[in-house]
């Protein structure tokens, strides 16, 4: 995810192929920090104290599309959490089927 967030962030137009199976649709960079939700303030995020992208993928295998950013990455690495029933949710196969 961080590495499909740093490839949106450099880009110029969207939508814009990563790789042969990730399609960058759009990079937004927000006006507010988020905050991680489970330690707040105490949690480092890539230097930072949270993130402010939004990042909107799809898959070009399964048409899925997903939102993520240094957030989304960050939960799943330092808290094991993968949200579901929203435009971030995803299970962990979900993603590598259609992501990896």
């Amino acid at each position: 995810m961080d590495e499909i967030t740093d490839f949106a962030k450099e880009s110029e137009t969207f939508p814009i192929d990563y790789d042969k199976k990730v399609q960058v649709l759009t990079y937004i960079d927000t006006k507010g920090m988020q905050e991680c939700p489970f330690d707040r303030g105490k949690c480092i995020i890539r230097g930072y104290g949270g993130w402010t992208e939004i990042v909107k993928i799809k898959s070009k295998v399964t048409g899925r599309k997903l939102t993520i950013n240094s957030g989304t990455a960050h939960l799943a690495r330092a808290h094991h959490l993968l949200e579901k029933d929203n435009e971030y949710g995803i299970s962990a196969k979900e993603f590598y089927e259609s992501f990896m």
